[in-house]
């Protein structure tokens, strides 16, 4: 079954939300996944074997209306001062990137359909400033990819299509060659990727993470 399929049932399962943080590519950071509740039993829930670490966070202001672009707030629990660190040490993480899953509780590791995970599309959005700090939590205002359509940040061009240099290291790809269209193919000057989200999938693997080098989100609020 999937997600689609899911949510024609009367009874789809509980919703989900799951975070990843990312650092710009310079700072050569592992992202930082987290999300608001615990797996039974204890600890981080698991999604296509990455774990989520349990924060108290709030999330909201992600619907779309109109013509204008949502610029959600994002909330999140002072823990230990840990967060109070990494915003002092990093400039407040603006200019990071905060993706954001969705999918129901079935397609996590160890539900009932965790062997075909199926998510709805992410949303991506990016850190435009922190709003507050205090012993208590942080807060910050996200921006929509679409509103940095076209914008430069720090060595980056925001667009649909991936800037990477086909298996250069950002990329990081070394496996069996594909074609254009993502076809198998032994021809070594027909090995080329289409540098969209379908070419990555179909490289590193659907469910991998990905090192995609553009921003989808884009074409998704297009108007």
């Amino acid at each position: 079954m999937t997600i689609h399929a899911d949510n024609q049932s009367l009874s789809p399962g509980a919703l989900v939300e799951l975070f990843e943080l990312r650092a710009p590519a310079s700072l050569a950071l592992q992202p930082f996944r987290f999300c608001n509740f615990s797996a039974i039993g204890g600890g981080g829930p698991r999604l296509a074997g990455q774990e989520y670490t349990p924060l108290p966070i709030e999330a909201d202001g992600f619907e779309f209306s109109g013509k204008q672009m949502p610029r959600p707030s994002l909330r999140a629990g002072n823990v230990n001062g840990a967060l109070t660190a990494l915003v002092r040490e990093y400039d407040d993480l603006v200019g990071w990137s905060l993706v954001r899953h969705r999918t129901y509780a079935h397609y996590l590791d160890g539900g009932a359909a965790s062997g075909s995970p199926s998510l709805f599309p992410d949303d991506l959005y990016f850190i435009e400033q922190k709003v507050s700090e205090d012993d208590l939590q942080i807060e910050w205002e996200l921006v929509s990819a679409l509103d940095l359509e076209g914008l430069k940040l720090p060595a980056r061009t925001i667009t649909v299509y991936c800037s990477w240099v086909y298996r250069g290291p950002e990329c990081g790809y070394t496996g069996p060659m594909y074609d254009r269209f993502n076809a198998p193919t032994d021809n070594v000057l027909a090995d080329i990727c289409n540098k969209q989200l379908t070419g990555c999938r179909c490289r590193h693997g659907q469910y991998a993470e990905l090192p995609f080098g553009g921003f989808p989100g884009v074409r998704r609020f297009s108007l």
